[in-house]
């Protein structure tokens, strides 16, 4: 690919060469020519830079856009100083695929022409976006979470110079409305607030002042921003320490009273070489077991108050345990009046 471009450039400079030459014996035959005709033409020879053959609409990240191609191309046309119709040739040569196709089916009146070249290939292969659309996606444009502030300014500029190729009128506010988008498109709260100081204090300074500006105050809050994170570390580091002491003290005296408890529990299970079951307790009057000496039944009646004579009348010895007895109604000590018949009254003497 390189050799033919180089072969096609060296024909090229034949060709011009050839013309010059033309153009020398023409002027020599015609003495009455002015002194302006005679003069030398300069031949620009490209300089070694390739141009890509475009073919599509990228596909890959390194594949230029139509744009970028299209700029290229125009800087070797202004380069080379080459007429229309080889313009048109040079144009053709660079492309191949879809892009070559698209031009030659449209005839010799785009063929032709470089700028309609250029108009068919940037309709075909571009965005195709519509003022409209292009002011939609400027004024609505934001900042995303991966890009920084440089890549959002230049696709800031990137939009409004396609919007104002469309709508020329764009261009007597262009400052202030780079200046206004980019304090709204960025994603920084904090930023966004100093770009409108910037804004308000500075109206005389341009997008790229602002922008630059931005960047630096960006540096400084991210220097900052560090060391007060820095600082935070350390502080949790000697908080950790801290609270590591305090942790291991703590299980210090756990482990301690553990110990303690141990112990206490070892000391309460183990039982004294001296110390016997319990037995069960006697009655002191009669040696037996069952009941104590104030319940005995072998006590002597004379003894005691009228409740404990009733509670030894209910005890049963043989069977050595309490039997309840029927109860039976006591008569009233008291005099009980009760009236007589008249027939049964004695006499009285």
């Amino acid at each position: 690919m390189e050799l033919e471009e180089l072969r096609k450039e060296l024909e090229a400079v034949k060709a011009a060469l050839q013309a010059h030459e033309k153009s020398a014996v023409g002027s020599s035959s015609t003495p009455s020519s002015t002194p302006s005709s005679t003069a030398p033409k300069q031949i620009y020879v490209a300089s070694g830079r390739r141009l890509e053959r475009f073919r599509n609409a990228p596909e890959k990240s390194g594949d230029p856009s139509i744009r970028e191609w299209v700029s290229d191309v125009r800087g070797q046309l202004a380069s080379r100083q080459l007429t229309t119709e080889e313009g048109a040739s040079f144009i053709l040569d660079h492309l191949a695929g879809k892009a070559r196709q698209e031009v030659l089916g449209r005839g010799d009146e785009v063929a032709a022409e470089p700028e309609e070249i250029f108009r068919v290939l940037l309709k075909v292969f571009g965005d195709g976006d519509t003022l409209p659309q292009l002011q939609q996606k400027f004024f609505s444009y934001r900042q995303g979470p991966q890009e920084d502030l440089l890549t959002c300014s230049l696709e800031l500029v990137e939009l409004f110079t396609r919007m104002a190729k469309l709508d020329e009128a764009c261009e007597a506010s262009r400052e202030r409305t780079l200046k206004g988008r980019l304090a709204e498109a960025v994603r920084d709260e904090g930023l966004q607030r100093e770009l409108r100081r910037l804004n308000m204090e500075a109206p005389t300074l341009s997008f790229f002042d602002v922008r630059d500006r931005a960047i630096e105050w960006l540096g400084r809050r991210q220097g900052n921003l560090r060391k007060e994170a820095a600082v935070q570390e350390v502080k949790a580091a000697d908080s950790t320490c801290d609270m590591k002491a305090l942790l291991e003290k703590q299980g210090q005296q756990l482990q301690h009273q553990q110990q303690q408890i141990d112990a206490l529990i070892k000391a309460l299970s183990e039982r004294p070489r001296g110390w016997s079951q319990p037995q069960p307790r006697r009655c002191y009057t009669c040696q037996s077991t069952g009941h104590l000496k104030r319940n005995c039944p072998h006590r002597p009646r004379g003894n005691g108050s009228p409740s404990e004579q009733a509670q030894r009348s209910m005890f049963n010895p043989r069977a050595q345990q309490f039997t309840p007895e029927q109860s039976v109604p006591q008569q009233s000590t008291q005099p009980q009046f009760v009236p007589q018949h008249p027939s049964f009254q004695q006499p009285l003497n």
